[in-house]
């Protein structure tokens, strides 16, 4: 999966299109782990379609990296419908 995970990583960085990007964006939570990096730094993209669906795929990678920019994000997100992503996301990762 590294190398699927690098391409998709790729392949959101150039994706012009919102809803291409939010496709790759849940298309990487099938690389788990490998796809943190990428994920977090959806979660700055522009679009609020994007943020929210880094949000919840991070929700399902657990780990303290996912936790933190989930956190971070929460802190600074306007979007009413990404914060409860986000929020959402937080419980996921606090449930046993």
């Amino acid at each position: 999966w590294p190398s699927c995970a690098s391409l998709l990583a790729e392949r959101l960085e150039q994706a012009g299109a919102p809803s291409v990007r939010a496709s790759v964006v849940r298309a990487l939570a099938e690389t788990g782990d490998m796809a943190v990096p990428a994920l977090v730094a959806a979660l700055d993209d522009t679009n609020a379609e994007v943020r929210d669906s880094a949000a919840t795929v991070l929700g399902h990678i657990a780990g303290p990296i996912a936790r933190t920019a989930l956190e971070r994000r929460l802190a600074r997100e306007r979007n009413r419908l990404v914060r409860e992503s986000l929020r959402d996301a937080l419980e996921e990762l606090a449930s046993p």
